[in-house]
């Protein structure tokens, strides 16, 4: 009988159904291995082996080159500073209170 757990307050409980255990057998041997390719190329291929400090350096990753910086920005001149007097403005009606 599965024992019921409590999660969060609650009680919880789960019923699986039993399992068999999965058979685990060990693979069999072969015993019978494929006998060795034998290819009927044409006579007038000739094998080439690469030379191996080639292949190595075909296989580096190629250097990044550094991307050209892009030229620095020129920034617009400044508006003239005002010397005017601030003003201030009220933006909303005033508030009606009533006596009370």
């Amino acid at each position: 009988m599965p024992a019921a757990a409590v999660v969060a307050g609650e009680y919880v409980h789960e019923d699986f159904p039993p399992v068999p255990p999965a058979r685990t057998e060990a693979p069999a041997p072969r015993a019978d291995v494929a006998p060795p390719l034998e290819l009927d190329w044409s006579t007038d291929l000739v094998q080439v082996e690469s030379d191996p400090r080639k292949a190595q350096v075909a296989q580096q990753p190629e250097r990044e080159e550094a991307p050209v910086p892009r030229p620095k920005r020129e920034r617009a001149p400044l508006p003239p500073v005002s010397e005017e007097p601030l003003v201030q403005i009220e933006t909303q009606k005033p508030r009606e209170t009533t006596p009370g």
